[in-house]
């Protein structure tokens, strides 16, 4: 069995169940499609029937190539927004759109490979750092991982190397190193949407405007939805979208 067929295995058929399967015009999907474009109108989401809203007359639009900010209290709903742009979950009232369709019309294995989620507890498998990076895409070369993740501050050495095994979870490396290994593997996906859900929370301040031009310089075009308690990560967002106690768009200065 080679190396990402067990990647496979291990992480129940992940990213790269879609590796291939998309052509432009497939499903009635259009080739010119913006799939950057996300726009939420009048949405209200609860998780039970007779549960309060979490998310309540939620209305706000992002233009593709637009880095914008989700803020707000904790169990405000950030992370549900990243669940409804992924299409995990469906709205209460409302419409959640990707690229001008409802979320629920898009079929579900073009809308993964169009969006890529981070989140502060990336799931590493255990299987080899190449394995590992090799979830973004399969034909990946050793020479364009090299260069990724070095440039997120993995510096590849005799004891972690490309064929070192990580451990369940990633014991192998430190809470920052799997974030930045999660940036990595996001990044090589080349996603028209990027969702960071607390993604550098392990990670020094100072590196926060060397991930920005790592995310810029790669993703050209690429919307990012940041979502972060962090004040050092919002210098580069044009936008914050407040979540209070009825959440509206807010502008940054």
């Amino acid at each position: 069995m080679g190396s990402i067929e067990r990647v496979n295995d291990l992480c129940g058929c992940f990213e790269s169940e879609y590796d291939g399967q998309y052509s432009p015009g497939e499903d009635g999907i259009q080739e010119d499609i913006q799939w950057g474009n996300i726009a939420f109108e009048g949405v209200y989401f609860k998780y039970e029937e007779h549960a309060p809203n979490i998310i309540r007359d939620l209305s706000f639009h992002v233009r593709s190539g637009e880095h914008v900010a989700i803020i707000g209290d904790n169990g405000a709903g950030k992370t549900t927004i990243a669940r409804l742009i992924l299409g995990l979950i469906m709205p209460t009232t409302g419409q959640v759109l990707v690229g001008g369709r409802k979320v629920q019309e898009l079929p579900k294995p073009i809308l993964r490979r169009k969006v890529a989620y981070v989140s502060g507890e990336p799931y590493i498998f255990n299987a080899t750092l190449r394995e590992n990076m090799q979830i973004a895409k399969s034909d990946l070369s050793d020479s364009r991982m090299v260069t990724v993740l070095e440039s997120m501050g993995i510096q590849l050495t005799e004891r972690l190397g490309l064929d070192t095994v990580l451990g369940e979870g990633g014991t192998a490396l430190s809470s920052g190193q799997r974030q930045r290994l999660a940036l990595a593997r996001a990044i090589l996906r080349e996603p028209e949407v990027l969702i960071l859900d607390e993604a550098t929370s392990s990670i020094d301040n100072c590196f926060e405007e060397i991930i920005h031009n790592m995310i810029t310089g790669n993703l050209s075009g690429c919307t990012v939805i940041l979502i972060t308690h962090r004040e050092s990560a919002l210098s580069n967002v044009v936008r914050k979208v407040s979540l209070s106690e009825r959440a509206h768009s807010g502008t940054t200065n």
